[in-house]
């Protein structure tokens, strides 16, 4: 995969991520799906900078608490 499917895919991620005060379950199951493909991207390539492309996706971002 090239750094631009990586951007495709945390893009996608991001723009579905359910406000957690709003839509508590809704939230957990999107960080989970966001951390099953970053687990799979790290598996996929060794260099994979993980942090990165979870601040991509929006984890830890604003609506988080």
């Amino acid at each position: 995969m090239t750094r631009k499917d990586y951007l495709a895919l945390s893009s996608a991620l991001a723009v579905n991520k359910p406000n957690v005060t709003l839509n508590p379950q809704g939230y957990a199951v999107w960080l989970k799906t966001v951390h099953s493909v970053a687990d799979v991207l790290a598996y996929d390539n060794g260099r994979f900078q993980r942090q990165r492309f979870l601040e991509a996706c929006g984890v830890g971002r604003a609506n988080d608490q």
